[in-house]
């Protein structure tokens, strides 16, 4: 009697779950009868100002990017492996340096002078350009000054010539803006450093002939050891003439000092096997000295920083 008690349970419960499954499925059939026949659109407007227009598309996507003698090419015809790190990236992210702004590319490594891809170590002067021209990848220059950091990795010499297989690294130097520019940034970094720049743009004359981008920064503070000074400067200049409507004359110039003092001592690596001794402490002196710095400065010069273009057809 107990078991076809249950029996009768289980059956009336199998007949109501039947029955709201039908209903589920008839509510659904109705739905679907009153549902439109295509999705509705939806556009979702791009948060943040692109720095430009003909570079940037929509906050961090980057169209565009400088392929050798090619010049601007579009990312999605380029049959390369370009990375760019674009100017809003970088000033949202808060990067002060290029070994920061290669952090954010997993295949590349730039912690170094020398920055690599695929683990393969750039040269001094093959591999490093601005704005397209060769540099000496001997100095961390400043990231106040670039627009945009783009990186082909993988060979590159069927572009630029011959050069270690370690990629290209091309660092856009800014340019006058359209509309007049007038940002100034005052930032505490840590303990007594602080950082001040400011990043001016426009043109000087209403025909819009003569335009400028000028930048200037100074740091200055002591760093994680108590004692201890970083401190850069940079005061850079890029001043286009437009000669004709399409013709453009590009001219940059820029110096930067950058000097570190009284920070713990590091070593390098020899050719044979290196002992090293036990790890210091990274908030003392450690193995260097007090007066130990390091000072590095780049002038405008014939070979360094002065550099002069003309783009047509633009």
């Amino acid at each position: 009697m107990l078991f076809a008690q249950k029996q009768r349970q289980f059956g009336a419960l199998g007949i109501s779950a039947l029955g709201v499954s039908l209903a589920a499925l008839s509510i659904s059939a109705v739905r679907a009868q009153n549902a439109p026949t295509e999705l509705p659109t939806v556009d979702v407007a791009a948060t943040g100002a692109p720095t430009s227009a003909a570079t940037v598309e929509g906050g961090y996507r980057v169209k565009n990017a400088y392929v050798g003698p090619f010049g601007d090419r579009a990312l999605v015809d380029t049959p390369l492996s370009i990375t760019v790190v674009p100017l809003d990236l970088m000033k949202n992210q808060q990067l002060l340096s290029l070994r920061e702004a290669f952090r954010l590319i997993p295949s590349v490594q730039g912690e170094n002078i020398r920055p690599q891809t695929r683990g393969m170590q750039a040269g001094v002067v093959q591999n490093t350009r601005v704005d397209g021209l060769n540099i000496a990848a001997t100095t961390d220059y400043p990231l106040e000054q670039f627009e945009r950091i783009e990186v082909l990795n993988g060979l590159s010499s069927a572009i630029y010539g011959p050069s270690n297989p370690a990629g290209t690294f091309n660092y856009i130097l800014k340019r006058p803006t359209e509309a007049p520019l007038r940002e100034f940034n005052f930032s505490y970094l840590s303990q007594s450093a602080w950082l001040g720049h400011a990043d001016l743009g426009g043109f000087l004359d209403p025909e819009r002939r003569f335009g400028y981008r000028l930048n200037l920064l100074e740091q200055n503070g002591d760093t994680y050891v108590d004692g201890s000074q970083s401190k850069r400067q940079l005061a850079s200049l890029a001043f286009d003439i437009h000669a004709t409507p399409s013709t453009v004359l590009e001219t940059n110039a820029s110096f930067y000092n950058f000097v570190t003092k009284n920070l713990p001592g590091t070593f390098t690596l020899g050719r044979n096997a290196t002992i090293f001794p036990a790890a210091p402490d990274p908030s003392r002196q450690g193995y260097g000295q007090t007066f130990g710095a390091t000072t590095i400065r780049r002038r405008s010069s014939a070979a360094g920083c002065v550099m002069i273009s003309i783009r047509t057809g633009v």
